[in-house]
């Protein structure tokens, strides 16, 4: 009876993968979950890895396995397949909930569970979207290079670890808004938003943010001339804002979910975006002429 009991410990896993967006696999395997996905990975046809979103050591994983997918069957893709279509934070809250009775807890049969494993729920989650975020920001910046092939990418003040997603973005600067050395000065970032509903996803913010060197009482003239322009040449606004408040983005698009594909439509939005891009050239041309940047621009013609 013992040796049936311990034949039927087991993992239960979610694990991610880019792409299937929207879709988590959800199933079980005597193995370690992080081989498992590596197993899944290495098919043929499977075009990105798998990576462990949340896992769990049980007694009776078939069992378990039968239950989740009975709880999880309004979200499933078929019949035949472990895919299910729902948001990864309502996943960990169902399975955590069947797994409980059955967990094996932290005892001699865990030591060599991996530690990402171990963590909580919450940490493996971070995990799986800071993989996320690195693949589309860096597929961004590679389609973007192609053809902006000398766009700035100033160093980040920010950083990104994976408990604090609230730091996780990127910069980049347009050549023909010229480059400074002490600050990012006018630029894009392109930002990884936590939901604030627990029953919706992410999302990127792709945002035009106003800093220094510009000097402080120069900032809100600047986006009332922008946003001036903008208006003087009739140029669409839809589906980004603009504002000339203090402390406010001078532009912000409308969310973008994450996903495989989100690296698409962030350079659709920034092509969209390339009149205003060059409206804000001329501005901080001018600006510059004039003395109200507390360092030098320097544009293509004079880098």
């Amino acid at each position: 009876m013992t040796q049936e009991s311990s034949d039927k410990k087991g993992y239960v896993y979610i694990l991610m993968n880019p792409a299937f967006s929207g879709f988590l696999k959800v199933g079980k395997t005597t193995k370690e979950p992080d081989a498992r996905a590596r197993e899944l990975s290495s098919v043929s046809g499977v075009p990105a890895p798998y990576s462990v979103a949340w896992g769990a050591f049980v007694n009776d994983c078939d069992c378990v396995e039968k239950l989740i997918h009975q709880q999880l069957s309004h979200a499933r893709s078929r019949k035949d397949r472990e895919f299910f279509a729902i948001p990864l934070k309502d996943a960990i809250s169902i399975v955590s909930r069947i797994v409980a009775p059955f967990s094996c807890g932290l005892d001699t049969d865990l030591q060599n569970v991996p530690p990402t494993i171990r963590e909580s729920s919450e940490t493996n989650t971070f995990k799986s979207a800071l993989a996320l975020f690195h693949d589309q920001t860096k597929q961004f910046i590679e389609k973007l290079k192609e053809r902006e092939s000398d766009i700035w990418l100033p160093s980040l003040r920010g950083n990104f670890k994976e408990d604090k997603p609230s730091n996780w973005f990127i910069c980049f600067v347009p050549t023909v808004w010229g480059r400074c050395e002490t600050n990012y000065g006018v630029h894009f970032d392109l930002i990884y938003t936590r939901a604030k509903d627990e029953h919706q996803e992410d999302y990127f913010r792709l945002t035009i943010g106003v800093e220094n060197p510009l000097k402080e009482q120069y900032k809100q003239s600047f986006k009332k001339e922008v946003i001036s322009k903008i208006e003087t040449k009739a140029i669409s606004c839809s589906g980004f804002t603009l504002s000339d408040q203090n402390r406010k983005k001078l532009l912000e698009v409308a969310p973008i979910p994450i996903s495989s594909e989100s690296w698409r439509i962030i350079l659709d939005k920034y092509i969209f975006l390339r009149p205003v891009v060059n409206i804000i050239g001329e501005v901080i041309r001018e600006y510059s002429d004039q003395g109200k940047f507390d360092c030098v621009i320097k544009f293509r013609n004079n880098l």
